[in-house]
């Protein structure tokens, strides 16, 4: 699958990133991302 994101903000510049949707889990190392909280992001107000 693929998806298209428009990334900028609105009234300003804008540009569509396309991206390719894996599998999960995509890496199979050490780090297993199924296990990964993502409520623990730190994220901007």
């Amino acid at each position: 699958e693929e998806v298209v994101v428009l990334w900028g903000d609105k009234g300003h510049r804008q540009k569509e990133i396309r991206a390719k949707v894996a599998p999960f889990p995509y890496y199979n190392g050490d780090f297993r991302n199924e296990t990964f909280d993502t409520e623990k992001i730190p994220r901007r107000f």
